[in-house]
Protein backbone atom coordinates (compact mmCIF):
# COMPACT_ATOMS: atom_id res chain seq x y z
CA UNK A 1 0.00 0.00 0.00
CA UNK A 2 1.14 3.59 -0.67
CA UNK A 3 0.90 6.07 2.26
CA UNK A 4 -2.15 7.90 3.00
CA UNK A 5 -1.94 11.52 3.69
CA UNK A 6 -4.55 13.54 6.05
CA UNK A 7 -3.71 16.53 5.42
CA UNK A 8 -6.60 19.02 4.66
CA UNK A 9 -9.58 18.41 6.86
CA UNK A 10 -10.02 14.71 5.98
CA UNK A 11 -11.02 13.06 8.84
CA UNK A 12 -8.30 12.04 10.81
CA UNK A 13 -9.28 9.41 13.65
CA UNK A 14 -5.62 8.40 14.30
CA UNK A 15 -4.19 8.49 18.06
CA UNK A 16 -0.96 9.07 19.60
CA UNK A 17 1.00 7.05 21.34
CA UNK A 18 2.08 8.63 24.88
CA UNK A 19 5.66 6.09 25.44
CA UNK A 20 7.45 4.16 22.95
CA UNK A 21 5.68 0.86 22.06
CA UNK A 22 6.56 -2.28 19.89
CA UNK A 23 3.28 -3.22 17.77
CA UNK A 24 2.92 -7.17 18.67
CA UNK A 25 -0.39 -8.40 17.46
CA UNK A 26 -3.50 -7.29 15.60
CA UNK A 27 -7.15 -8.66 15.66
CA UNK A 28 -10.06 -7.68 13.41
CA UNK A 29 -13.39 -8.62 12.57
CA UNK A 30 -16.26 -7.12 10.30
CA UNK A 31 -20.21 -8.32 11.12
CA UNK A 32 -22.45 -7.22 8.04
CA UNK A 33 -25.31 -5.55 8.64
CA UNK A 34 -27.13 -5.83 5.42
CA UNK A 35 -27.37 -7.98 2.36
CA UNK A 36 -25.26 -8.38 -0.91
CA UNK A 37 -24.68 -9.73 -3.80
CA UNK A 38 -21.48 -10.37 -5.48
CA UNK A 39 -22.01 -12.70 -7.95
CA UNK A 40 -19.09 -14.55 -9.24
CA UNK A 41 -16.68 -11.49 -8.16
CA UNK A 42 -14.61 -12.12 -5.24
CA UNK A 43 -14.60 -9.01 -3.04
CA UNK A 44 -11.32 -9.48 -0.19
CA UNK A 45 -11.25 -7.49 2.58
CA UNK A 46 -7.71 -5.95 4.44
CA UNK A 47 -7.11 -4.12 7.53
CA UNK A 48 -3.53 -2.75 8.39
CA UNK A 49 -1.96 -0.06 10.72
CA UNK A 50 -0.10 2.56 9.40
CA UNK A 51 1.53 5.11 11.47
CA UNK A 52 3.09 8.93 11.02
CA UNK A 53 5.56 11.06 12.65
CA UNK A 54 3.92 13.62 15.17
CA UNK A 55 4.60 16.47 13.04
CA UNK A 56 2.57 14.65 9.88
CA UNK A 57 -0.38 13.77 8.71
CA UNK A 58 1.71 11.25 5.96
CA UNK A 59 0.61 7.55 7.26
CA UNK A 60 3.14 4.74 6.21
CA UNK A 61 1.71 0.96 6.48
CA UNK A 62 3.74 -0.83 8.74
CA UNK A 63 3.53 -3.96 6.45
CA UNK A 64 4.02 -6.79 8.94
CA UNK A 65 0.33 -5.94 10.23
CA UNK A 66 -1.11 -6.33 6.79
CA UNK A 67 -4.27 -8.84 7.52
CA UNK A 68 -6.17 -10.99 4.61
CA UNK A 69 -10.17 -11.08 6.29
CA UNK A 70 -11.58 -14.50 5.92
CA UNK A 71 -14.08 -15.71 4.03
CA UNK A 72 -13.01 -14.26 0.99
CA UNK A 73 -16.84 -12.61 0.09
CA UNK A 74 -18.71 -14.48 -2.86
CA UNK A 75 -22.33 -14.83 -3.84
CA UNK A 76 -25.09 -13.46 -1.78
CA UNK A 77 -23.57 -12.23 1.73
CA UNK A 78 -26.59 -12.08 4.34
CA UNK A 79 -26.72 -9.60 6.94
CA UNK A 80 -24.50 -11.00 10.51
CA UNK A 81 -22.08 -12.82 8.03
CA UNK A 82 -18.28 -12.29 10.50
CA UNK A 83 -14.99 -11.70 8.56
CA UNK A 84 -12.44 -11.64 10.55
CA UNK A 85 -8.68 -11.69 10.71
CA UNK A 86 -5.38 -11.88 13.29
CA UNK A 87 -1.55 -11.44 12.65
CA UNK A 88 0.65 -12.13 15.90
CA UNK A 89 4.59 -11.50 16.17
CA UNK A 90 4.24 -8.30 14.32
CA UNK A 91 7.29 -7.24 16.72
CA UNK A 92 7.16 -3.22 15.08
CA UNK A 93 8.83 -0.80 17.66
CA UNK A 94 6.29 2.45 17.46
CA UNK A 95 8.19 5.58 18.66
CA UNK A 96 6.58 8.20 21.41
CA UNK A 97 4.28 10.52 19.90
CA UNK A 98 3.92 8.53 16.37
CA UNK A 99 0.17 8.57 15.60
CA UNK A 100 -1.58 5.59 14.93
CA UNK A 101 -3.93 4.79 12.09
CA UNK A 102 -6.03 1.89 11.95
CA UNK A 103 -6.72 1.32 8.31
CA UNK A 104 -9.76 -1.36 6.72
CA UNK A 105 -10.19 -1.58 2.68
CA UNK A 106 -11.57 -3.61 -0.26
CA UNK A 107 -10.64 -5.36 -3.17
CA UNK A 108 -12.63 -7.09 -6.04
CA UNK A 109 -12.17 -8.90 -9.01
CA UNK A 110 -15.24 -6.76 -10.43
CA UNK A 111 -14.35 -3.63 -12.66
CA UNK A 112 -17.46 -2.15 -11.38
CA UNK A 113 -18.67 -0.78 -7.78
CA UNK A 114 -18.99 -3.80 -4.78
CA UNK A 115 -19.51 -2.99 -1.33
CA UNK A 116 -21.08 -3.82 1.87
CA UNK A 117 -21.92 -2.42 5.10
CA UNK A 118 -21.11 -3.79 8.67
CA UNK A 119 -19.62 -3.15 11.82
CA UNK A 120 -15.43 -3.30 12.25
CA UNK A 121 -13.98 -3.85 15.46
CA UNK A 122 -10.45 -3.80 16.04
CA UNK A 123 -7.89 -4.27 18.62
CA UNK A 124 -4.25 -4.24 19.16
CA UNK A 125 -1.42 -5.16 21.78
CA UNK A 126 1.12 -2.78 22.48
CA UNK A 127 4.16 -3.66 24.49
CA UNK A 128 5.52 -1.10 26.59
CA UNK A 129 9.43 -0.82 24.98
Amino acid sequence: MTPINLDGGSGNLSFNLPTDVILKNLSVSITTTDTADFGEEEFKIYAQIYVAADNSNQFFPVNQSLIELTPVLTGVVTSGTIIRGSVDNIDVPIPRHYKVLFVVYPTTTSEGELGIHGVVNGGLTLQLN
